[in-house]
């Protein structure tokens, strides 16, 4: 399935990515963008893409690279629930988990990661739209036996309600133009 980066937002819009039974969207990270980087006695895993935000998990926790993930919805429609599939690759040997502090050169040890590699961020009107957030997250941590493993692919099967409740509609091609225009030019 083919995604698009569209000024600065993902925007998940392949044919076969808004079907009438299920919401189903794959998101792929390309492993030549990840890179390692030695700072002192700790390793630095990086996701380098211009799309990537660091977003923070509460207070003392650390801030994390994610991309954030925008699905086109019917106007009005409300959020139910989000079942993934991920497939990632294990890194050798054990890891302290640590990030780099939003715009500062100094290294934080990730007390808490997120056990989702996926979470619902929101969702906002666009025209006669709705679009959902999702953060992706590039890398996992497995908390009991400090493993760490980088995430490959992640399908998100999407559960939403429409005012006719239970209805799902297909997003036409016609459509997907037209909310490109209004995230181009809102």
């Amino acid at each position: 399935m083919n995604s698009k980066a569209l000024c600065g937002i993902l925007m998940l819009v392949a044919g076969t990515a808004f079907c009438a039974s299920t919401k189903e969207i794959n998101f792929s990270f390309d492993p030549s963008r990840f890179t390692t980087e030695k700072k002192g006695d700790a390793v630095l895993f990086r996701y380098n893409d211009p799309r990537c935000k660091y977003v923070e998990h509460g207070a003392g926790a650390p801030v994390l690279p994610c991309i954030e993930v925008y699905v086109v919805m019917p106007k009005g429609a409300t959020y139910t629930k989000c079942r993934t599939r991920v497939e990632s690759l294990p890194l050798a040997g054990t890891y302290t988990l640590y990030t780099r502090e939003s715009n500062a050169d100094v290294l934080q040890y990730a007390k808490r990661y997120p056990e989702r590699l996926v979470e619902y961020a929101g969702r906002r009107a666009l025209g006669e739209y709705t679009l959902f957030t999702f953060r992706v997250y590039p890398m996992s941590c497995q908390p009991g036996d400090g493993s760490v493993a980088r995430t490959l692919r992640v399908g998100l099967v999407v559960e939403y309600e429409t005012a006719d409740k239970g209805k799902y509609e297909t997003v036409t091609a016609e459509q997907i133009v037209k909310v490109k225009s209004l995230v181009l030019n809102p």
